[in-house]
Parts: C-alpha cells; structure tokens; sequence
C-alpha cells in the first residue's frame, strides 16, 4: 500500500538521495568542478525551499480544522526558516555560477536544436510513466525547449548564462510573498526544473562541441528522475 502519513525529514532525505545519484555524471569531468558545485547548492536551495513549504502545507491543515494554534505558528516559523537557508544556498550558486561563467572555458558555438532530439525522446519516456499531470508533463518538456533554444543560440555561454538568470529569478520569487506557490505546478519548482535540467543539455553540448562525453548519457536518468519527484511530492 501506497504510504499517505509521510514524515517530511523522510520526505526530503529521499530526494537528496535522488538529487546526489547525479552528482557522479558532473564530477567525473574534473575542469567543471564549479558547475558541480553549483548542481549542489541549487539542490539544497531546493530542498530547503521544498522543506519549508511541507511544513507550511501542515500548519495550514492544523489551521484549518481549528487544532493547535501555537503548532500553526511553530509551521508557519519553520517556512520561514527553511525559505532563509534557501536563499542562502541559492545565493552562494549564483556567486559560483557567475565565477564558471567568468571563467573562459565555456563555448558560444551554436547547437541546434535537432542535436538534442534523442535526449528530449528519452525526457519525454521517463516524464510518461510519472503521476504528472498532461499539463504539468508539458510544461516540464517546454523547460527543456527553452534551455535547447538557447543552445541554439550561443551554445554553452546560452546555456549557463541561462541558467544563472533563472536562479536570480527563483531567489526573487522565493522572496515574494506568494513564494511562487499560486500555480498548480508552482512557479518556483518550474523555474528549479529550468535550472536542473540546464545541467544534462550543458553535458551534451560539452560532448557535442568538444568530445568530452564523460557520463554524458547515464547521468540523464537520475536529473529528470528528480526533478520529477520534485513536482509531485512537493506540490
């Protein structure tokens, strides 16, 4: 039987378990460890914005059925708690998505978007076979052609100038009042889905432009397998 009485530290402990079985797919490539390092301050800034919101879901059902006042306010006081140490993590992502930027390395070679149609293929199998929602499975696939159309574009700079432009968007929006929450697939988890996916399309284009296809293919399944997780658990 499906488990419906979920702790949230369980909840979110799974997916960092999914979220790091990617790790491996980035840290092989040695001269990328800043991009590595920035796959792993996103996903903590996502956990902790995906922790908050857990325990805000709680207090608002305490608050509802008229339990426990002082527990809806030790909830409400976790949102905020976990928001912050978010936004740290994002911060410190930017700051060293800004640095791998900076640093020279990244190409501004063009790759169109039919170079990335047999990964879409695959994207679009394994979202398939989730829970999601037709209309949320769409919007996941219209992330991914927004990272492919920026490849098309100016290639590796496209993608992770991109990349660092949704992770200043997802730090406003979680400074927001509404916190990206107002959608049926939140604004915030799209914008994090735009960024995660940034990672497997930047893998390809590195194999693509350069050669180096280090794990290219392998790691694809473990990223769009969380970013997955991310939309259905943490709705």
């Amino acid at each position: 039987m499906e488990k419906i009485f979920l702790n949230n530290k369980d909840v979110i402990s799974s997916l960092n378990r999914q979220a790091m079985a990617y790790i491996p797919s980035l840290e092989l490539d040695t001269e990328i460890n800043l991009l590595s390092n920035v796959y792993y301050s996103t996903v903590m800034s996502i956990l902790h914005f995906g922790e908050g919101e857990l325990n805000f879901r709680k207090g608002e059902r305490y608050s509802a059925l008229n339990l426990y006042p002082e527990l809806v306010t030790y909830f409400n006081a976790e949102l905020s708690s976990w928001n912050q140490r978010g936004i740290s993590s994002i911060t410190i992502a930017i700051s060293t998505i800004n640095d791998f930027i900076n640093s020279g390395i990244l190409s501004d070679d063009p790759v169109l978007a039919i170079e990335f149609a047999d990964m879409r293929l695959r994207i679009s199998e394994i979202f398939v076979e989730t829970t999601l929602k037709a209309s949320d499975v769409s919007s996941l696939m219209q992330a991914f052609d927004d990272v492919v159309a920026k490849a098309a574009i100016n290639g590796e700079v496209g993608v992770i100038t991109f990349m660092r432009d949704k992770l200043v968007d997802l730090k406003d929006v979680r400074l927001s009042p509404s916190r990206g929450t107002e959608q049926n697939i939140q604004v915030w988890k799209l914008i994090g889905a735009i960024i995660l996916i940034g990672f497997p399309v930047y893998k390809a284009l590195r194999c693509i432009l350069e050669g180096k296809c280090c794990n290219t293919v392998s790691g694809l399944e473990a990223a769009i397998a969380f970013i997955a997780a991310v939309a259905i658990i943490l709705c």
